[in-house]
């Protein structure tokens, strides 16, 4: 019986140490890791209005959550072996030099990245307590909670440009604005009636726009009073942008429409024809184009148009996938289109490679 014993241990120690040999040096990418190859923006040309309908895709993430641009690289969400994302990494898409790989410590239900590229708000679920928001200093790795134990679920979160201002939306209806030089509460958006599912700052920072189930409004920031109500025929918004071109406010609706919005009158000033069921609209930096993605079950469709004349551009059809298209970013220097795979938690970016000589 003892060598029995003996002969099952060394068993166990062969079999722990070979699958740790193979964790090490196996062909497969781990998968705590995020997929990131190196491209040199170099060899591609910024897309402009001459050239963008000859984008295509030329580089693919894999293990991608939201994700996000800033100065410093993309900021993104990886899903831990459950699913449930809990990881917030920070590389160079050029380099694939990672920038930062921290587990926050809980599962992550909004991310916002402070323009500065310092700094980043998390807002998660901290269990029997409630909702929690959380900033992280990504050069010293330190956090600091701001918000603790909100009984309702966080739904959005953003940043101001100046990275001076953070707001967060609950599902109890409530917008609240901290300063996160003392990091205390400013005040309260009042008067909503239904939740706010997504809100972004203008260019200046001095007015909020934010979508709810059957309205958009317009916020003055130093008031805290509404400026404005939009509707649209009870269609839904599901994506805003504030155009660089005019700044107009810009809606997807799920109706298929996408709304320019005057913030002067609050007439709609022109509208395109989406896809039958918009996911998400962006600009170039100068605003004369304008990308959007449709489609979840059905096909998707990605589609530039010009912003200033509204002529479709280019349309891009994907074959019938269950993932769909999700989130999409123009990348800083404006030679990369990032596209989101929903659920499949991949990122392509799509550009316009320079001919080889």
């Amino acid at each position: 019986m003892r060598w029995k014993g003996i002969t099952l241990l060394i068993g166990i120690a062969i079999l722990v140490v070979t699958s740790i040999l193979l964790l090490l040096n196996g062909d497969e990418p781990l998968n705590d890791e995020p997929l990131i190859v190196p491209i040199d923006p170099e060899d591609f040309s910024v897309i402009t209005l001459d050239n963008v309908k000859d984008v295509k895709r030329v580089h693919i993430l894999g293990d991608i959550g939201s994700f996000s641009f800033t100065r410093q690289g993309i900021i993104f969400t990886s899903s831990s072996d459950n699913g449930a994302i809990h990881t917030v990494y920070a590389a160079d898409y050029s380099t694939a030099e990672s920038l930062l790989s921290l587990d926050v410590g809980g599962q992550i239900d909004v991310l916002a990245i402070n323009p500065n590229g310092n700094e980043f708000a998390v807002a998660m679920f901290n269990g029997v307590k409630g909702y929690d928001i959380r900033l992280w200093n990504i050069l010293e790795g330190r956090q600091e909670v701001i918000s603790y134990g909100q009984t309702s679920r966080i739904t959005d979160m953003a940043f101001s440009p100046d990275g001076k201002l953070l707001v967060s939306a609950n599902m109890d209806n409530i917008v609240s604005l901290w300063d996160l030089k003392t990091r205390q509460l400013l005040g309260i958006l009042e008067g909503l009636s239904e939740p706010v599912y997504e809100f972004i700052f203008s260019e200046d920072g001095k007015q909020i726009a934010s979508s709810s189930s059957d309205d958009i409004r317009i916020w003055d920031v130093e008031t805290k009073q509404e400026i404005r109500v939009f509707k649209a025929n009870n269609a839904e918004p599901v994506a805003l942008s504030y155009s660089p071109f005019d700044g107009s406010l810009v809606a997807a609706h799920n109706d298929s429409r996408i709304r320019f919005w005057s913030i002067t009158d609050g007439k709609v000033m022109k509208e395109l024809q989406g896809g039958r069921t918009n996911v998400d609209i962006d600009f170039t930096h100068d605003g004369s184009i304008m990308a959007a993605v449709s489609g979840y079950d059905t096909e998707a469709l990605l589609r530039f148009w010009n912003t200033e004349t509204g002529d479709l551009l280019a349309e891009i059809p994907f074959p019938r996938n269950l993932y769909g298209l999700g989130h999409i970013e123009f990348t800083p220097d404006g030679k990369f289109l990032a596209i989101g795979r929903g659920f499949s938690r991949k990122m392509e970016l799509w550009g316009i490679p320079l001919p080889t000589t």
